[in-house]
């Protein structure tokens, strides 16, 4: 009687942890290195940084590892923001993360009622992008109160000034409610990099979705406060893709 209950017990913990897997296809698992659960299920994992993360030890970052086999393979770093506006730490970070063996990329935190072409203007003149470089990305937080149609026509502007410049078509940055509130019906043709937090899963309903920001609220050895977390939703292959672009040289 026993060995029959001991087994019943077993065969009810195998089936609970088969639907659990089921539920969490992600495989979140605590990582002591940055304080939150990362989901392990993807191999390429990343920060972005800006100068709000403060003073960033360059010395220390390649050595750390969030697993044993598994380290930060990429940064996105902010640029630009706005007309006029360069990230203070922008320069320094950029060149430091190129020496350090990091795959690094630029993003400009655009500003829904200004000029998107001056706003482009000040991307393009900051950020030069060599091949093994990420794509550039569009960051959009806010719709601010501008009316929805020329708000999509200025990011519209500013989307094609960027690739014209580039020759590389930008990704953008939204955060899920607003994907589904601007981009979804009349941006189908980009890439995305998405933030949605306190979830098991990003959202499989976002085409040609290519990074998953899936915690604000992590941590970094040798440095203070929170660190934005990231997935690269491909494999090693696919990441190597899309290193390979070849950037418009401009004079």
């Amino acid at each position: 009687m026993f060995k029959a209950k001991r087994y019943i017990l077993i065969c009810l913990l195998a089936f609970l942890f088969s639907c659990d897997n089921q539920d969490n296809p992600n495989r979140f698992v605590y990582s002591e290195t940055a304080k939150i659960k990362l989901p392990t299920q993807h191999e390429i994992h990343g920060i972005d940084l800006s100068h709000y993360n403060g003073s960033i030890n360059w010395k220390k970052l390649p050595n750390i590892q969030l697993f044993d086999t598994v380290s930060i393979k990429f940064i996105y770093f902010k640029a630009t923001e706005g007309r006029q506006l360069v990230d203070q730490d922008f320069k320094k970070n950029w060149e430091e993360a190129k020496n350090r063996g990091f795959v690094r990329g630029a993003y400009h935190f655009f500003v829904p009622n200004r000029d998107p072409i001056e706003q482009a203007e000040n991307f393009c003149s900051t950020v030069i992008l060599k091949e093994g470089d990420l794509p550039p990305v569009c960051d959009f937080e806010s719709s601010t109160s501008i009316p929805k149609d020329k708000l999509k026509k200025n990011i519209r502007i500013f989307l094609d000034k960027l690739q014209d410049n580039y020759g590389i078509q930008p990704i953008i940055y939204t955060n899920k409610k607003l994907y589904h509130k601007i981009f979804e019906e009349d941006f189908q043709n980009y890439q995305y990099w998405i933030a949605h937090y306190g979830s098991q899963k990003y959202d499989e309903s976002i085409d040609n979705l290519l990074f998953w920001q899936h915690n604000k609220d992590g941590k970094l050895p040798g440095h203070k406060g929170n660190f934005d977390y990231n997935v690269f939703l491909g494999d090693e292959e696919d990441f190597r893709f899309i290193q390979k672009n070849k950037y418009v040289k401009h004079d």
